[in-house]
């Protein structure tokens, strides 16, 4: 089974490297496309979208893999296809409530009194219609993941849409057009998800009717796994992404900036860790259905410790040569964030080695603990980023962001250990590491 997981993570791997950099190229070229102003005002745009599409997922991304990857390991074709329309009508109806606020005026509202920002009817809708595509894109994507198409579903969720984004950016900026403005990005954007979405949902239907089997769901079954997925969800995302909400209330714009390409450029330190847990996902559902703990440990802690390696020495470039990496992605005039960067970075290297304790807990039946630590963390963590703001600012700001990424993670690896009697932190004993390199280095006919 590790070997396996291994194996498609390395595929994995390769996809979601041209996407994070797909991500950062695009990030390159609007950097030097828009004002930095206008950027600033990009990043927060953005956050509302991905909020506002989890708002209107109701937890359905961890719960389509759970629901998709049992009946498919049990060869239950129609459960599937059943679980699948039980959750894209519950997204279906989170969008039109989504939506429906937030371009009725709740989105105007909050943009203006929050971010002190004034927009127009062009962006509000432009940003509904954002919401609408990530909610229905990423279920899409966590269902060919379900069916063990790691490979397909980490091209969905990201690299796809960059690509086509990212070629009609290049294609602009070499043309020497200098008319872009924020609207324009939003709508490249919106159509190449659109595209994204009408493909891959095709491509979907078309797969899963070739699964045989019966087998049933209810809503209520669905549901009640996705409820408190959701809560942790929100919380978990209000952790990551309020330290940009309370800059973008209380600081000017160009530290919004700032702020914002140093949360760009961390992603780089968690890449190992999503690429594992792209692989992952499925085999945790599957172990843990079969009671097969001491293997589910194995595969938790030597995939950990592999993304750990991985994250560690990116960590040590970005904490070495921040001003010199800054400088090279997004150009000159974004140093002030070195020190944004270098703090984030050491947090989310321990959110790293702590392995996929998250996803244990929601994928197996333990969703209500993972929900009461990202209450408790995120509610935290809110207050102690108003309290740093306004003396500290965005230094203050990525500091208690990295004390809740570390607590948070920290009380999920003791959870999963309280919980299921494992633990899924890196084991850095020789033997384990090696042993884990030897699985990645090996040539394809030596895995399995």
């Amino acid at each position: 089974m590790l070997k396996a997981i291994l194996t498609d993570g390395m595929w994995a791997f390769g996809v979601k490297l041209i996407g994070v950099c797909g991500s950062l190229f695009v990030q390159a070229l609007l950097a030097r496309m828009l004002i930095k102003d206008e950027l600033g005002q990009y990043f927060i745009f953005f956050s509302l979208a991905t909020c506002g599409a989890m708002l209107a997922r109701f937890g359905m991304r961890q719960t389509v893999v759970k629901f998709v990857a049992e009946s498919h390991a049990l060869k239950l074709g129609q459960r599937l296809r059943k679980a699948l329309r039980i959750m894209l009508i519950t997204v279906l109806a989170g969008v039109g409530i989504v939506t429906a606020a937030f371009y009725g005026g709740a989105g105007k509202l909050l943009i203006e009194s929050v971010f002190d920002l004034h927009v127009d009817h062009q962006i509000i809708w432009l940003i509904s219609l954002w919401i609408a595509l990530l909610a229905f894109l990423t279920p899409v994507a966590e269902a060919f993941r379900g069916i063990d198409d790691v490979r397909l579903a980490t091209f969905i969720d990201g690299p796809a849409g960059n690509l086509m984004i990212g070629l009609v950016l290049i294609s602009l900026f070499l043309g020497n057009f200098r008319g872009l403005a924020l609207h324009h990005v939003i709508f490249i954007t919106c159509t190449a998800q659109l595209i994204n979405l009408l493909f891959f949902s095709v491509c979907l239907h078309r797969k899963t009717y070739q699964i045989e089997g019966r087998g049933d769901v209810t809503p209520s079954e669905i549901l009640h796994v996705s409820g408190p997925i959701f809560v942790s969800n929100i919380s978990l995302y209000i952790v990551g992404q309020a330290n940009l909400w309370i800059a973008g209330a209380f600081l000017a714009s160009n530290d919004v900036a700032n702020f914002g390409v140093a949360l760009k450029l961390i992603l780089v330190v968690t890449m190992p860790l999503l690429i594992i847990n792209l692989a992952v996902q499925p085999a945790i559902a599957k172990l843990y259905a079969k009671q097969q703990l001491y293997d589910l440990e194995k595969v938790l802690r030597g995939t950990a410790s592999v993304a750990t390696l991985f994250a560690g020495m990116v960590v040590i470039l970005l904490v070495a040569f921040p001003e010199t990496i800054l400088d090279l992605v997004f150009g000159a005039g974004f140093r002030d964030a070195k020190y944004v960067l270098m703090i984030m970075a050491v947090g989310k290297l321990v959110h790293v080695w702590a392995g996929s304790c998250g996803n244990v807990l929601v994928l197996t039946g333990n969703q209500r603990t993972m929900m009461n630590i990202a209450l408790i963390t995120g509610a935290s963590a809110i207050l102690a980023y108003l309290l740093f703001v306004g003396r500290w600012g965005i230094e203050g700001i990525a500091f208690v962001g990295a004390l809740s990424w570390i607590a948070q993670n920290l009380l999920c690896v003791l959870a999963v250990r309280r919980r299921l009697g494992i633990w899924t932190q890196a084991d850095f004993r020789f033997k384990s590491v090696h042993s884990n390199l030897d699985l990645i280095f090996a040539k394809p006919s030596e895995r399995s």
